[in-house]
């Protein structure tokens, strides 16, 4: 698992550090996050998790209510503590990923956003959501070649699936303006 989370995390390393994102083939990304979330879905056993996980649910639940109240207030540096404990404790679960992306995209830490998103992406690949966020992300750092490769990878992982009709939708709007 090592590996392959190395592997695509120098891909998005890449992508900040300027090679364009037509240069990777996206169907082996799709690969490997489908086999990250494979490795992943196998672990299943308490003792296989990492010790940090061993934080009661309702502090659990706690810390993403405050969290989520400080985004609701503007309260971004909150937001992005408290979802930032959350993926430590909790590095698994795609939401708290997704919730620290979007704190960090809201104080105008794009690049920090993407890392987030990527990990969100990691583990969740099916989901075209962060990819349109990262897009947006790349938008926003004036990197619109990326970000238009994005919004296409968006389209297409959302083609036949309606329920991710309404992001495919954002992401042929944005992608007529970038």
């Amino acid at each position: 698992m090592v590996t392959i989370g190395s592997s695509l995390m120098s891909v998005v390393g890449n992508k900040l550090t300027g090679d364009k994102l037509n240069d990777y083939n996206m169907d082996k990304m799709l690969a490997i996050l489908a086999q990250v979330n494979k490795t992943l879905e196998n672990i299943s056993n308490p003792q296989d998790r990492p010790q940090c996980e061993r934080v009661s649910q309702q502090e659990i639940q706690a810390r993403y209510e405050q969290g989520y109240q400080a985004w609701l207030a503007d309260n971004y540096i909150t937001a992005v503590e408290d979802f930032s404990w959350l993926t430590l404790h909790r590095p698994l679960e795609p939401h708290f990923h997704l919730a620290l992306a979007g704190a960090l995209q809201m104080q105008q830490e794009f690049i920090l956003a993407l890392s987030a998103y990527a990990s969100a992406l990691l583990l969740e690949a099916k989901s075209p959501g962060p990819v349109y966020q990262m897009a947006v992300c790349l938008h926003a750092i004036k990197r619109d070649a990326d970000a238009r490769e994005a919004l296409q990878m968006v389209i297409e992982m959302s083609y036949m699936r309606p329920e991710y009709a309404p992001i495919a939708e954002k992401a042929n709007i944005l992608l007529g303006k970038v």
